[in-house]
């Protein structure tokens, strides 16, 4: 019988970062800040500096017509701990993902909404192997400049603003800080820094080259979220810090060019800016941790099963971690530059070609595995083998209509030299289902390889499949049966609702995909 392993965790972050304060008078900025609290930018320096009593009201009645207006308050609400799905009113994390097209998000001709769109959506926990999140880093990708930076328009002249937080995205999208992208993106603003220490908006302006304060903070967010000390980028004049020690006003703020500018609205801004760079932060200043969920997993050696069960876990990793101890296996983790690295479970250590690669519902996501927040339902193999190895499977989509369903659709699945097989019939109808009722069917499965195989199933979608579906009487998760070269069987698909059980009515869907390996 397989066990359920669970654990109690408990997430803390812990980020490296530098007090960079300095001769800046943090109770008169406090004070300032709190004067001006009413600003989403104001509570996300109040919470930098663990203020305490930060007025947030004025965020629950937030409903924003663009991304780029709902970014800056839902960053606000994680910053002091806030779920923003629940925050207010509006559902923050949904309306943000309400602009996403597909391929980006907001205004396909601005990148700002789609940089501060991925910081805002991992904040509120949104895994980097979301689609909204992977896309938007794709097409920031695509439109990153020749000199490494990025502009405000996308496809026009690099800017220091845009290349800093642009930075801070892919970082959160996943993308290693060792990666060409954040290391050219990173040389832009070197050569962009001024004698003063500071940075302009665009150093090759003909309007003027000048530093500010609101250029130079957000490129030290940059630096501290790559644990770079912005006082060890020092020119002639001073270095970042000092530039924006410069900029404080006896009175609290931040001026913008100098600390004797008249105060003005942008100025409680400019101070926001200025409070999170040097408190050592960057954004976002929390990321909400997913709660962890039970999952279905296998892991295949080089001589078969090692472990098949079900753990607590967020990401693939904690699958390998989780288990270890209960399954009795040990395993390796090593830390490269592009993340942490399976590099080895029991005696199957990866050399050459050959190591550990994991799947989620038979599908190799696009980032690794710390990366890969996992979704209830998900099912996850890690499988020791040439890299390149794909499970060969075949999957059938699933349908009903709950109290008001039908099953139909097959995609071939993959074949190699050694396995092939094949599912039908392409249509698979349960009807209207009620509880206490049951919906049946059949599917044959043809071996039409020339090797035995050996077949197993993944059920994913609604949670009715993924907990009521059974194959020739038994729940899909302990579904395994052989079939030999050139023979075909017919197996029976069932799903038995239960009286008791709770669902809301309507169109349910999910899939089955079966998956072989040579016997």
């Amino acid at each position: 019988m397989k066990k359920t392993i669970a654990f109690f965790t408990l997430f803390t972050l812990f980020t490296p970062y530098f007090h960079l304060f300095g001769a800046f008078n943090e109770s008169s900025v406090q004070s300032y800040l709190e004067q001006n609290a009413e600003n989403p930018w104001s509570t996300m320096a109040l919470a930098a500096l663990d203020a305490d009593s930060i007025p947030t009201a004025y965020l629950k009645s937030a409903n924003p017509t663009t991304a780029i207006a709902a970014a800056a308050p839902l960053l606000a609400i994680t910053a002091i701990g806030g779920d923003p799905r629940i925050f207010g009113d509006t559902d923050l994390v949904a309306k943000l993902k309400s602009f996403f097209d597909g391929a980006q998000i907001g205004d396909t001709s601005t990148l700002n909404d789609d940089i501060f769109g991925i910081l805002a959506l991992r904040s509120a926990g949104v895994a980097s192997s979301d689609d909204t999140v992977s896309k938007t880093k794709d097409f920031l990708l695509a439109k990153q400049n020749t000199d490494g930076g990025w502009g405000f328009v996308a496809d026009s002249a690099s800017d220091t603003n845009m290349t800093a937080v642009g930075i801070l995205a892919l970082l959160q999208a996943g993308l290693p800080s060792s990666g060409s992208a954040v290391q050219e993106a990173l040389s832009y603003l070197q050569t962009a820094q001024n004698e003063d220490g500071g940075f302009p908006y665009d150093p090759q302006s003909s309007f003027g080259a000048d530093s500010d304060s609101a250029s130079t903070a957000w490129v030290v967010w940059a630096l501290n979220a790559l644990s770079i000390n912005p006082a060890s980028w020092t020119k002639s004049a001073g270095n970042p810090i000092s530039y924006l020690d410069s900029l404080q006003n006896e009175t609290g703020y931040v001026g913008f060019q100098s600390a004797d500018e008249q105060a003005t609205s942008f100025s409680v801004v400019t101070t926001a800016y200025a409070v999170i760079a040097l408190s050592g932060k960057t954004l976002p200043l929390q990321l909400s941790q997913p709660e962890p969920n039970i999952f279905q997993f296998k892991i295949e050696g080089s001589s078969g099963t090692i472990c098949e069960n079900s753990i607590e876990a967020v990401n693939a990793f904690d699958v390998v971690k989780n288990s270890s101890e209960e399954c009795g296996f040990t395993y390796v983790i090593e830390e490269t530059d592009f993340g942490p690295y399976l590099s080895q479970i029991n005696d199957d250590r990866a050399e050459g070609l050959t190591g550990w690669m994991y799947f989620v519902n038979l599908s190799a996501p696009s980032v690794g595995a710390a990366d890969y927040t996992l979704s209830p339902g998900d099912q996850i193999l890690w499988k020791f083998a040439e890299f390149g190895w794909t499970p060969d499977s075949v999957s059938v989509n699933l349908n009903l209509i709950y109290d008001s369903g039908s099953v139909g659709g097959i995609d071939k699945g993959s074949e190699t030299d050694t396995i092939a097989f094949s599912v039908s019939p392409n249509d698979l109808d349960f009807g209207v289902l009620t509880a206490g009722s049951k919906g049946q069917g059949t599917v044959n499965i043809a071996n039409t390889g020339g090797v035995n195989i050996y077949l197993e199933s993944i059920v994913s979608g609604d949670k009715m499949f993924r907990d009521l579906l059974k194959i020739e009487g038994t729940y899909w998760q302990q579904f395994e049966t052989q079939l030999a070269s050139s023979a075909n069987r017919d197996y029976d698909v069932t799903i038995d609702i239960p009286q008791n059980y709770a669902a809301s009515s309507g169109v349910k869907q999910g899939q089955i995909t079966f998956w072989a390996t040579a016997e």
